[in-house]
């Protein structure tokens, strides 16, 4: 059997990889924004003034939700779980929530991920008190859809009756849902992922407003666009509730507004949530010596690995 570098194994998937995708990149862009059109609308969206964001800022701000997750341990059944959702109103009203949990086989029955549910729950403690301009999540609504579908509809159904834009900013698109199509229509003989597809084939600012049958996300109640709200050639993903397709544009003027040019094309406010939801390693490590006894930590919680001596 030959061995081959790391080097060598990926200059040969390279080749794999050209000639899978020679057929997209030998699709004329002119031709592939023409089939677009067929999906959706091509609309070139103007950026909000600093008088409207002044004003977002002054009549409620913009609330933001992330999560994060991190784990303490060895294999199963000898760790734990550690979860965290922060959510914060931006602007003049400036407000913060955070929810934590904590779950292990060794005292939980059910292994469920609880953050999609915790990420919803911080935002409707913040709408108790508060009413922001619109709330923004990370990633696609149909996560929370699925994965925490009773607060969801409870969150989903406060947003519509007090007419609050609910936005999910999705940096990394799965939908093939434009491939698919093109390929039922003979464009390409195969499906490609549809970041594939848009990349480097929109204009700065410029948003493909699908229609609801080519979102893949209709049967969800969701209304889709994807927006290249950077300088980068990749584009990103806006979800909203049909009930409130209406704000499609103005939701990604806001992204685009809020996201800088030579950045990803995500907004700085849900980096921020990011960074304040994130668990450190040492973190975790830090707060389970000083909470549980040595035996208990020795015992059940630390990784033999963690006892290497290189």
């Amino acid at each position: 059997m030959t061995e081959y570098s790391f080097k060598e194994m990926i200059q040969k998937m390279e080749n794999k990889l050209r000639a899978e995708y020679e057929p997209l990149e030998a699709l004329r862009r002119e031709s592939l924004r023409a089939f677009l059109k067929e999906l959706g609308e091509l609309s070139q969206i103007r950026p909000l003034t600093k008088e409207e964001l002044r004003e977002i800022g002054e009549n409620g701000g913009i609330c933001v939700s992330d999560g994060s997750n991190n784990r303490f341990g060895g294999a199963k059944p000898h760790y734990v779980d550690f979860y965290q959702s922060v959510a914060f109103i931006t602007g003049k009203n400036k407000d913060k929530k955070v929810v934590r949990e904590i779950l292990s086989p060794l005292f939980d029955q059910e292994e469920q991920n609880p953050l999609a549910a915790m990420e919803i729950r911080v935002v409707l403690e913040i709408l108790e008190e508060k009413r922001p301009v619109a709330v923004m999540l990370d990633g696609s609504l149909i996560r929370f859809a699925i994965e925490a579908s009773k607060p969801w509809e409870e969150l989903k159904s406060i947003c519509i009756e007090k007419e609050i834009p609910l936005i999910g900013v999705i940096e990394d698109i799965k939908t093939k849902k434009i491939g698919e199509s093109f390929k039922a229509w003979g464009v390409l003989e195969r499906v490609y992922y549809d970041r594939e597809i848009l990349f480097g084939n929109l204009e700065y600012g410029e948003a493909l407003l699908l229609q609801s049958n080519s979102t893949g996300k209709s049967k969800e109640g969701l209304s889709s666009l994807f927006l290249k709200s950077s300088y980068s050639p990749n584009p990103i993903g806006i979800d909203l509730p049909e009930e409130q397709e209406s704000f499609r544009e103005w939701a990604a003027a806001l992204v685009i507004s809020l996201s800088s040019k030579r950045g990803r094309g995500i907004p700085m406010i849900m980096d921020m949530a990011d960074v304040e939801a994130r668990i450190g390693d040492e973190a975790l490590e830090k707060i389970l010596k000083e909470s549980v006894s040595p035996s208990i930590f020795e015992r059940l919680l630390n990784p033999i690995r963690n006892k290497r001596s290189y």
